[in-house]
């Protein structure tokens, strides 16, 4: 039996996670996620964009009496929570955080149901991608566009490795990749880049099927009749002038050469677009490595560099980066307990000592980051110094040196 062996990655994926302990873990990562949005609350542009379909809900003109440059799908995707405020009398940004992590995890379960063996851990490992990771930028179009993106970019995946897959799940993948282009047609590259790794396994375009092109054709084009429609103004007045502004606002590339927030987001998808051409990945986890390559892309062509441009890259990346690590953990330990018979310690430390250390450390990660309002960068490379051996202790000391653990 070899470590790639298909009975010893089942067994791992079996016993890597007992059903009650995989719903405790996630609802310790929806608990994280929600004190850190309870502690921060949104930012001002998801603020604004609930205010203005607020305004819209309530009879003003959109792009006329209340205008944005933005299309709009970015006030659009409020409309429920706000239906839902009016009906309840609830707080619309309370309604607006459970619609989030609702399709938070409605994403993460569909996109990790390509891979019985894996199931457990890329499900937990998207739901915290896509609950925690996104912390400041909870919310916004291009935290919508990430959740969208993963089942999609998944089913490409799938559908290229030759997987069967049922009729409900690529329409519903095609539906999905139509949101994510609504947000903003750049994001169409996160699923190009899904696209050609599946043609090129393939070697055709085989694995394409009528009814994911009818979802992803039908969804847009019902998005294109309600703008139309409903948002008139907004190709006549708000288009136009969106163009002139934003091509006079282009940022150079020295700024993104400058930029914290550029050169993380590169470190993030050239490690996860090198582990998915390196390792056997699950779908989930390849198509969010090469997602995360797409909306990189996606950001340097907007020439928009500023932390919610790149956000969308980071966050789906992850997905990838703690399936490779908390994988290659339990294969490690099924080699050792089956290949070599040397132990079964691994797979028991693994599953259980180092889990609780790791989720231990996390929600130290996010209380601190939270209280002491550090950037997105600081907070993930918080989280991913845990990975190496020993990576806290020099991370630690450089953080004190620039400030960031002021009053911890």
């Amino acid at each position: 039996m070899t470590l790639n062996s298909p009975a010893l990655r089942a067994d791992a994926g079996l016993r890597a996670l007992s059903l009650p302990l995989e719903h405790a873990l996630a609802a310790t990562i929806l608990i994280v996620a929600a004190l850190v949005q309870a502690r921060g609350g949104f930012n001002l542009d998801v603020s604004w964009f609930i205010d203005f379909a607020e305004r819209t809900f309530n009879g003003a003109i959109p792009y006329v009496e209340v205008s944005d440059p933005n299309p709009p799908a970015s006030i659009m995707i409020y409309m429920p929570a706000l239906l839902a405020a009016k009906l309840t009398g609830l707080k619309v940004e309370a309604l607006v955080a459970a619609m989030t992590f609702a399709m938070a995890i409605a994403s993460a379960k569909m996109a990790s149901s390509f891979d019985t063996s894996r199931r457990s851990i890329t499900y937990l490992a998207a739901l915290f991608s896509l609950t925690v990771v996104p912390a400041a930028m909870f919310a916004e179009r291009e935290h919508y566009a990430a959740i969208a993106a993963l089942p999609a970019a998944s089913a490409i995946v799938a559908a290229g490795r030759g997987l069967r897959l049922s009729i409900a799940i690529r329409i519903a993948a095609g539906a999905a990749g139509a949101l994510t282009v609504a947000f903003k047609p750049h994001f169409a590259a996160a699923l190009a880049i899904p696209a050609i790794y599946a043609t090129v396994r393939r070697r055709s375009l085989r694995w394409i099927s009528p009814w994911e092109v009818t979802a992803f054709v039908g969804v847009l084009g019902l998005y294109a009749a309600t703008c139309y429609y409903a948002y008139p103004a907004y190709f006549s007045i708000a288009l136009p002038e969106a163009v002139r502004l934003y091509a006079a606002a282009h940022a150079s590339i020295w700024m993104a050469i400058g930029s914290a927030n550029i050169w993380f987001m590169v470190a993030v998808v050239v490690a996860t677009i090198s582990l998915a051409l390196r390792l056997d990945l699950s779908p989930a986890a390849a198509g969010a490595a090469f997602a995360s390559l797409g909306f990189a892309i996606a950001c340097f062509a907007q020439q928009r560099y500023q932390v919610n441009h790149t956000s969308a890259a980071v966050e789906i990346g992850t997905i990838a980066l703690i399936e490779a690590i908390t994988w290659t953990g339990l294969l490690i330990g099924m080699y050792l307990k089956y290949v070599s018979g040397t132990t079964d310690l691994g797979v028991w430390l693994f599953g259980r000592l180092h889990g609780a250390a790791f989720l231990g450390y996390l929600v130290t990660c996010f209380v601190v980051g939270s209280r002491l309002r550090w950037p997105l960068w600081a907070l993930l490379l918080a989280v991913l110094a845990a990975i190496p051996p020993l990576a806290t202790w020099p991370l630690e000391w450089w953080y004190r040196r620039r400030g960031l653990l002021s009053g911890a």
